[in-house]
């Protein structure tokens, strides 16, 4: 970062155009809307399982409060670790040889396929489901990781936070909308399988998205496409 800070012009990208105009030159490329998108599901994903879990363990579980506080953590520490194997797993493979978007995409493809393991959540003893939900956050973390890089993969720094603001939009939209849903589905006699069905598969879902419309992941030119964007 110092580096970065330090280089010749970097006073003039700090100082280069940015709010609505920047805003509307971004979602020019398709690349923008494939990271809203993947991000506008996956989020929705995640809090559920971090809101739902405490009472979904007290609900179907029938844990106490002291019980509840015994097993919820171990899903939040397995998160914690997603994190960082995300980003140590692609920058492992780049390390390795393998190009950006290759490296992104094993990440990202490796993360969303361990999502569906939430189907088997409310078959499962108790001590398996823990593991289940475990897993389940340590991959959403670990595919939040790369996915949030993907700006800075793919858009020049002037670019980046723009970006990063309109993803961060789209997952508190999609998680506003979901929320909504989940509590409008157990007003009535419903039980949480459906859910975790829905909750496993937003990340494959998601992962598809960014194959189909993001495409290679390699830096965009954004000035340089102003009349025919990428």
């Amino acid at each position: 970062m110092r580096d970065w800070v330090g280089e010749p012009g970097s006073r003039q990208r700090r100082r280069a155009p940015g709010g609505p105009a920047l805003r509307a030159e971004v979602l020019r490329f398709r690349q923008v809307w494939g990271l809203i998108a993947a991000k506008f599901l996956s989020e929705a994903a995640w809090y559920f399982f971090i809101f739902w879990l405490p009472k979904y363990l007290g609900d179907v579980r029938h844990l106490d409060i002291k019980q509840i506080g015994y097993y919820a953590w171990i899903p939040y520490a397995c998160a914690g670790a997603g994190s960082l194997v995300g980003g140590g797993l692609s920058s492992w493979l780049m390390t390795r040889g393998c190009t950006l978007d290759r490296a992104r995409k094993i990440a990202l493809g490796t993360s969303a396929a361990l999502m569906p393991v939430s189907l088997a959540i409310t078959g499962a003893p108790l001590a398996l489901a823990i593991a289940f939900f475990g897993l389940a956050m340590f991959a959403h973390q670990f595919w939040s990781t790369i996915v949030q890089t993907l700006a800075a993969d793919l858009f020049p720094p002037r670019a980046v936070g723009t970006v990063a603001g309109l993803m961060g939009a789209a997952g508190s939209f999609g998680t506003v909308l979901f929320t909504l849903g989940v509590g409008a589905w157990f007003a009535g006699p419903q039980s949480y399988g459906t859910l975790f069905v829905i909750a496993g598969l937003l990340h494959p879902a998601s992962f598809l998205l960014i194959l189909a419309i993001v495409r290679r992941i390699e830096p965009v030119a954004v000035t340089a496409a102003r009349g025919s964007p990428k």
